[in-house]
């Protein structure tokens, strides 16, 4: 459905994979403006003081660099050059919102989530670019919600503290891996990991799989049509079969009520099922339930 446009098709080109605000770093940096402060940068771009988040499509960055390198898709741009695709898991099945709305602020519930939201790095990935390209950029796919291992090498991903938002005019070959961490390795994080690259390679070939998906959900699940509160009971003895099956490790990974032991801990599934027109949530709680499930929908990765 969104294939990756040819370099040349765009005033500037953008690498394959790479993410937008990647090539909106690297045309900035080719403009001259390397020695400027980020907010300068920003207020040359009509755009307000802010820190650029990885994983959370930004539109009014989009509608500039769109108008900058003459994309007429802006849609195609941010399926395939940004992290929008999961986003539609969020989405209620009877609104298929349209681009703008997709990218309004959403709650991401930075008190929940125990993974890495910042932006990350292969170190082997961005020597290799630099090599064959002249210059290293940041992975599209490197920055998918909750991704910890890179979809070329298997190698965890690195990051740092300064990398929790983008605030400067950097690309990956800057950074020196001594001063960078990583997720441990383990085989069911990089299960994980594939996993959510195979969901969003679906997503990028066709979105109507998202009500395919929530529908085999709810039948496998055995749940009302109408969700209400005297269902809690059923998602109780659910959630059970749904931790033991999920697992630890992927759990710990993504809330940080499991990584944190706590003992009190949320129900995903009321949380992610009950109720759902409220606010768009962070496209791990679909995931999560997409994992647990994943033999039963036919998208496994083992």
């Amino acid at each position: 459905m969104f294939q990756m446009a040819e370099p040349s098709s765009y005033l500037f080109p953008i690498a394959d994979h790479e993410h937008l605000v990647s090539a909106w770093i690297r045309l900035n940096l080719r403009s001259g403006m390397g020695y400027f402060s980020f907010d300068q940068v920003l207020k040359k771009w009509n755009l307000p003081k802010r820190h650029i988040q990885a994983q959370r499509p930004d539109e009014m960055l989009l509608k500039s660099v769109a108008s900058q390198i003459r994309c007429i898709d802006e849609r195609r741009l941010a399926y395939t050059h940004t992290a929008v695709a999961l986003w539609e898991l969020s989405v209620e099945m009877d609104q298929r919102l349209e681009l703008t709305n997709c990218l309004a602020p959403a709650r991401l519930e930075h008190t929940t989530l125990a993974f890495n939201t910042g932006w990350q790095l292969c170190p082997r990935c961005a020597e290799n670019d630099k090599e064959q390209l002249g210059y290293s950029f940041w992975h599209r796919n490197h920055q998918l919600p909750s991704v910890a291992h890179c979809y070329i090498h298997g190698t965890e991903l690195l990051s740092c503290d300064s990398l929790r938002h983008m605030s400067s005019l950097i690309l990956p070959a800057s950074w020196h891996p001594a001063d960078l961490s990583s997720m441990p390795l383990s085989s069911e994080l990089q299960k994980w990991s594939r996993f959510v690259l195979k969901v969003d390679r679906i997503l990028l070939e066709s979105l109507e799989v998202v009500s395919e998906w929530r529908s085999e959900i709810w039948l496998l699940l055995g749940l009302p049509k109408k969700i209400r509160l005297k269902d809690r009971s059923l998602f109780d003895d659910l959630s059970t079969q749904f931790e033991a099956k999920t697992g630890y490790a992927v759990l710990s990974h993504l809330f940080k009520a499991y990584r944190d032991d706590r003992d009190k801990r949320p129900n995903i599934l009321w949380t992610t099922l009950y109720d759902r027109a409220k606010t768009v949530r962070h496209p791990v709680y679909w995931l999560v339930i997409l994992f647990w499930l994943r033999f039963e929908l036919n998208i496994d990765v083992d």
